[in-house]
């Protein structure tokens, strides 16, 4: 089943988001954006942030 309502996704640490996952709709092809937040180059390592990208797209691809 398709999802027609985009989700958010949130990477959090001591209660600060770092990084924002957010779906974009589009019912053909699953499309995926992040936002990183400034404080998160302290925090996060950004090879990080791309690998959970993947595998967020690879969960939401396996339910469809």
């Amino acid at each position: 089943m398709c999802n027609l309502i985009p989700q958010s996704f949130h990477l959090r640490v001591e209660e600060r988001v770092l990084v924002e996952y957010r779906q974009q709709f589009n019912p053909f092809i699953f499309k995926l954006g992040w936002k990183l937040s400034p404080a998160s180059d302290e925090k996060v390592d950004r090879r990080l942030s791309v690998a959970v990208a993947v595998l967020l797209s690879a969960i939401e691809g396996r339910e469809s």
